[in-house]
Formats: structure tokens, sequence, C-alpha cells
């Protein structure tokens, strides 16, 4: 009984140990631009992973706090009684005079990859109002994107590419974010194999 009780008392300490040598790294210094961030209207001010490390075959929430420089109203949009003395500045060039209040972004499309040691394992898009609450008006928002990755997930140190574009296409920001993926804890693993084990008798 007492050699079980100091196998058990390693096993832990070792695990302990295991996971204390991923630091509780801010998101911050793993986010990057994927250009020149003046090119992007929508600037990136941090994301926040919930948990980090990432846990394998458990929820994942990725907050990302960011902030609208200008509306993104196509011409489309715009109604007759706007089409004034006004004129609108689409990047560098002027386009037909028209009047344009700043509504915010109306939606768009946020775009989610994810790399493994450069390789693309995985993509999706979302409507951008299921991530957000539209419109977006001009100043500060988050933008919450929640997911559970299989439990074989392989552990290891991962890369996402998120792209934001607005109705027209245009791409309002894009970032990298840099986060490692765990394993679960054993006893979780060994309940989950129990579990499994159970459902396949039955």
């Amino acid at each position: 009984m007492e050699g079980e009780l100091k196998f058990w008392a390693l096993l832990f300490l070792i695990i302990a140990a295991t996971f204390s040598t991923f630091p509780a790294t801010n998101a911050d210094e793993n986010t990057e631009y994927c250009g020149s961030e003046k090119d992007y209207s929508v600037k990136v001010d941090s994301v926040d992973i919930d948990p980090n490390p990432v846990v394998r075959g458990e929820p994942a929430t990725f907050n990302i706090s960011a902030t609208s420089g200008c509306s993104s109203l196509s011409i489309s949009d715009i109604t007759a009684v706007h089409r004034e003395k006004y004129i609108v500045i689409h990047g560098e060039k002027l386009v037909e005079p028209i009047l344009v209040k700043k509504a915010g972004l109306s939606g768009g499309k946020l775009t989610i990859e994810v790399f493994f040691y450069g390789l693309r394992v995985h993509a999706e898009s979302h409507n951008l109002c299921t991530k957000t609450t539209c419109p977006i008006k001009e100043g500060s928002f988050i933008l919450t994107h929640s997911q559970s990755l299989p439990a074989f997930t392989p552990p290891g140190s991962y890369r996402l590419r998120i792209k934001m574009t607005g109705t027209d296409s245009k791409l309002l920001t894009c970032i990298y974010v840099k986060f490692t993926i765990v394993r679960g804890s054993i006893i979780s693993e060994i309940e989950d194999s129990a579990a499994s084990g159970v459902l396949q008798r039955t």
C-alpha cells in the first residue's frame, strides 16, 4: 500500500512539473499583423485565449479586442437622397460625390485558418455579426470565437490567421496568433477512455 502511494505521489509531481513548463503567456506577445498595421482600418488591441495553453478535447475561447477607425459603407448602400456635394475617399481614389454618415460596419466575414508547423490544417468562415454585435460603430469592440478541439489533436505549437473583411470584401484587418495545445490531464483521459469502453460494451 505504501509503495502504491509513493507511485501516485511521484506521478503527481511529474505531471505538475510538466505543466509548470508552460508559462502564463500574454496573448499580445504572440500576436502580429499579417502586413503593415497602417494598411488596416481595424486595429487589434489584444487577444485573450482561455484557457492558455489550450487543452485538446476541451472548449477554447478567443476574445479579440479591436478598434474600428472608419465606416465601411459601399456606394450601393447610400440612398439617392445623400448623393450631394460630398465625396468619399476610398483608399487614395476619389469616388462619386455622395454623403456618408458614420453608420459603422454593417457586416462582413471572419475567416480563421489554423497552421501546424507551417501547414494549414483547418479553415473556416463565419458571418462577422455572429461573432460580435452589428453594426460595429467607430471605436472599440470585441470579437468572440469559441471552439472545442478534437481529443486526438496533436499537442504542440500552432498559429491562427484571422482575417476580417467588410461587406465589400475589403480586408479590414489580418493577424497571426500563436498558441499552444497541450494534452488534457491523465485522469480525464482515463475517464474518457473508460467511458468509451462502456459505450462500446453496451
